[in-house]
């Protein structure tokens, strides 16, 4: 097992409207998993789109909204999210490479300059995870990001909704992120999600087998050929001597009896 990769990330911005693009990472390999984060005003609600799986959704009571969706990529995904009536929309979003489960945790929200993501436990336990810590505010940015967070950090500033995650890998059974940092004192809600390891692939197969007379090896010894009976790479090691016959100088010759033996 190792730990899952993070492939790539990307992050967009949409108007006040209810049909929401997410824009998606570049390069999509099918198999791997995609992982958007997308946050709206609390008082709409989203749609969950045909082959995507809705992890979180959860609101501050009187501003934010925030929700995960997952799939398994088939190259050249896409997503819109639908929204119950107009709202400006941000997302980010990250093509993870695991052939393992995506788990999330519930939500938290607050108003403070610190926004807190909650612990998650995964269902696995113990093992190489990436967790995802996010956050969404009211429209203030993020300068900081939880200890230990710091890779594949993404902050999306569009004004009305600002958004930030980012990742650490541990081994563990479970972990509790952090704070956040904002500029200064707001609405926020917050998430935690986990990719499990990666499970590397493996098979069993003969090192050589013949499935017809189309492969079959033989020595021809009337050939016109020279090959050492037995060899030895060093003369640092035991140089096993070949006994043919009793002729000073032995060589390929034609077999003289059906039965063909070392004389």
């Amino acid at each position: 097992m190792s730990y899952a990769v993070v492939q790539g990330s990307a992050s967009g911005y949409t108007g006040s409207v209810t049909s929401h693009a997410v824009t998606m990472p570049s390069g999509i390999v099918a198999g791997e998993k995609l992982i958007v984060f997308f946050g709206c005003s609390n008082d709409v609600t989203v749609n969950t789109p045909s082959g995507w799986t809705k992890g979180v959704d959860g609101v501050h009571p009187t501003s934010l909204r925030i929700v995960v969706y997952t799939k398994i990529a088939v190259g050249g995904d896409t997503l819109t999210v639908t929204t119950s009536s107009n709202t400006i929309g941000v997302n980010i979003t990250y093509r993870v490479l695991t052939n393992n489960d995506i788990e999330f945790s519930s939500t938290a929200s607050g108003s403070s300059i610190n926004p807190n993501p909650p612990s998650l436990t995964p269902a696995g336990g113990s093992q190489q995870y990436i967790y995802f810590a996010a956050a969404l505010s009211s429209g203030v940015t993020f300068p900081g990001y939880p200890s230990n967070y710091t890779d594949n950090q993404v902050t999306n500033t569009g004004g009305t909704y600002d958004m930030a995650v980012a990742t650490r890998s541990l081994t563990s059974a479970s972990d509790d992120p952090g704070t956040f940092t904002m500029d200064f004192s707001g609405d926020w809600v917050t998430c935690t999600v986990s990719a499990e390891p990666q499970t590397p692939a493996s098979a069993t197969a003969p090192l050589l087998t013949s499935t017809s007379g189309i492969f079959q090896p033989t020595i021809d010894f009337a050939a016109d050929a020279t090959f050492p009976i037995i060899e030895a790479p060093s003369s640092t090691v035991f140089v096993p001597t070949a006994y043919a016959d009793d002729s000073a100088t032995w060589a390929n010759e034609s077999r003289n009896t059906a039965t063909w033996t070392n004389v």
